[in-house]
């Protein structure tokens, strides 16, 4: 996919999945169908909440940072393999989301005696695509 990178000192992320295993599953909004002769509140589910998008977390190093500050502004797409090769080389033999989105790089706040990390959120402007393999 174009845009696509490894992100190799990814720490730790935060991703949603429609079948919600092992991720954040994201909620849809609920809408009130109640009427007046209901006895109590009624809801019918609507759209998928987008959230504040994917947030991972990666150690900080200047060149890191600056690769990914390029990413800023443009549209590209995305994807988050599940599942590696021995090697460390991403497969997807667990799955794979994909999208099409912005990215957001930051410094989450530190406190003492901690590695200098940078925050990165992957902010989806299209539907996040969930594939089973």
């Amino acid at each position: 996919m174009c845009g696509e990178s490894r992100m190799h000192g990814v720490k730790r992320g935060k991703t949603s999945s429609p079948n919600g295993q092992n991720v954040t599953y994201r909620y849809p909004n609920m809408l009130d169908c109640t009427t007046l002769s209901d006895g109590m509140e009624k809801r019918i589910p609507g759209i998928l909440q987008s959230g504040d998008g994917y947030s991972f977390t990666a150690n900080y190093t200047p060149a890191n940072f600056a690769k990914v500050k390029a990413l800023v502004g443009h549209q590209y797409d995305y994807a988050l393999w599940l599942g590696g090769t021995s090697t460390g080389e991403p497969d997807g033999h667990n799955g794979k989301f994909s999208w099409t989105g912005d990215v957001v790089v930051g410094f989450p706040g530190k406190g003492v005696d901690e590695v200098q990390d940078m925050s990165i959120t992957a902010v989806p402007s299209t539907d996040t695509v969930w594939t089973e393999n």
